[in-house]
């Protein structure tokens, strides 16, 4: 209880803010940088999980995560600056400060593991021209195949369609044949 109490309590010290008494201007400026930071580190990690929904074949999705709690991790950090501006809690800054830096270390020691196999795993622009390429001539000929297919099954037609005027006409001849005879 007693370290709780360290932490969330100013103690001896003193705020930032007396030492800006004068400059309102400045005090107004740590705050606004801060709280825009903050606001930053937190719509980022927000957007995060958006896009291992929608890709779930993302395969190193895992980082992602870890990413997002480093970011979270700083935004936290500059909420702090504006704290200990008027109310001194430098352990509980601390604290925050050493979590932001373990979960920093570990995010960056897996980015640069991974690094290698997601350059590896996103193809470069050529290559991805060249298979626009290929897809672009398949449906060249898809289309070319589609056309010859419907001229046949025109020409199919046309000849079932002989085909049974033909037989029109010679039922026509078999009833009057019969008939003369």
């Amino acid at each position: 209880m007693d370290l709780l109490r360290t932490i969330f309590t100013p103690g001896n010290f003193e705020p930032h803010i007396v030492h800006f008494a004068d400059k309102a201007w400045l005090v107004w400026a740590f705050y606004g940088a801060n709280a825009g930071i903050a606001l930053a580190y937190t719509i980022i990690p927000i957007s995060l999980p958006y896009i291992l929904k929608k890709r779930r074949d993302i395969p190193f999705n895992w980082v992602l995560v870890a990413y997002a709690g480093f970011i979270i991790s700083c935004g936290i950090t500059h909420v702090m600056h504006i704290i200990i501006f008027t109310y001194p809690v430098y352990y509980l800054q601390a604290l925050m400060d050493v979590i932001t830096a373990v979960i920093s270390l570990i995010t960056a020691y897996a980015f640069v593991f991974i690094v290698p196999d997601i350059v590896q795993r996103i193809p470069d622009a050529k290559k991805l021209s060249d298979v626009k390429t290929l897809l672009d001539l398949a449906l060249v000929t898809v289309k070319e195949e589609a056309s010859k297919h419907h001229e046949m099954a025109s020409s199919l037609r046309s000849v079932v369609e002989g085909l049974q005027d033909a037989r029109l006409d010679l039922d026509q001849a078999t009833v009057t044949y019969l008939a003369k005879g």
